[in-house]
C-alpha cells in the first residue's frame, strides 16, 4: 500500500470511529505530513482521492471539510439497492453479518403463502459506501421456493443476482412503509453511531413479475447521512 492510500484510509477510519464528524474540518496537510513522515504532495494525493469519492471538499483559504451532503437513496418500482447507492458514490460494499434459517412466523406464512412448518432464510447485512456504514438490513426469503438461496447470496452478496439464479430478472416493490426510529445498542454498534441517533426505517414487501411476494425486508438508514427519494411507482 502506498503512503497516500494509508492517509486516505486513516481519514476514513477516523470518520467510522467518530473522531471526525460530518461538516467538520479535518486536520491540515502539515499535520498528516508529520504524522506519516511524508511530504505534502503525498498527503494531497490522499486527500484528492477522498475528494473524488465525495467524502471531503475544500474551501479556499480555510482547508478541507467532511462533506455533510446526504446521499440520495431512490425508492422506485423496481428494487436495485446497490444501483441506487452507485448513483451517489463510488465504492459500494455489502457485508454479511449472518445468514440463518428458521420457521416462518404467522405474518410471514401468510405473506409468502407458506405452510405452518415451512422455513424462511433470515439474511442480516450492512451496506457501506466508501467504507462508511450506511444501511443495516434484515431480509426474509421463503426457502420453499428458493432452496439454496443462502448459498447463492453468500457467493454473490447481491439479492438481485441471487434471484437471477431462479430466473427472476427483476424484483418489484409491492409496498414500502417509512418511519423514524432511534438507534438501539445493536444498530449503533454496526452503523458506528450513537445509541439514540436518528434512523430512517423502511419495511418493504418485494415481488416477482406476477406480484407474488418473494422478499420481506427491514432497512435502517443512518438519518444524518441518507435521504430517501421516492420516484414514480
Amino acid at each position: 500500500m502506498f503512503a497516500w492510500e494509508e492517509i486516505r484510509d486513516s481519514i476514513k477510519k477516523d470518520i467510522i470511529d467518530r473522531k471526525l464528524r460530518l461538516g467538520e474540518k479535518i486536520y491540515s496537510e502539515n499535520y498528516y505530513a508529520k504524522l506519516f513522515k511524508v511530504n505534502r504532495h503525498t498527503v494531497r494525493r490522499g486527500i484528492e482521492a477522498l475528494k473524488k469519492e465525495n467524502i471531503i471538499y475544500s474551501r479556499r483559504g480555510l482547508g478541507y471539510f467532511l462533506n455533510s451532503k446526504k446521499i440520495n437513496y431512490k425508492i422506485g418500482k423496481t428494487v436495485r439497492a446497490s444501483q441506487n447507492l452507485n448513483q451517489e458514490t463510488t465504492d459500494i460494499a455489502v457485508d454479511i453479518i449472518s445468514i440463518d434459517k428458521r420457521k416462518g412466523y404467522s405474518n410471514e406464512i401468510r405473506e409468502f403463502n407458506l405452510k405452518k412448518n415451512d422455513s424462511v432464510f433470515y439474511i442480516y447485512t450492512i451496506s457501506k459506501a466508501n467504507g462508511i456504514p450506511l444501511i443495516l438490513t434484515e431480509r426474509l426469503v421463503p426457502e420453499k421456493r428458493f432452496k439454496n438461496f443462502d448459498l447463492f447470496f453468500r457467493k454473490t452478496g447481491s439479492m438481485t443476482l441471487s434471484f437471477n439464479k431462479y430466473g427472476l430478472k427483476k424484483i418489484y416493490r409491492k409496498k414500502t412503509t417509512v418511519s423514524a426510529e432511534s438507534a438501539n445498542n445493536v444498530q449503533s454498534k454496526y452503523l458506528k453511531i450513537n445509541i439514540g441517533d436518528p434512523l430512517i426505517h423502511t419495511k418493504a414487501i418485494n415481488t416477482d413479475i406476477n406480484n407474488k411476494p418473494i422478499e420481506i425486508s427491514d432497512s435502517y438508514f443512518v438519518g444524518s447521512k441518507i435521504q430517501l427519494e421516492v420516484s414514480k411507482l
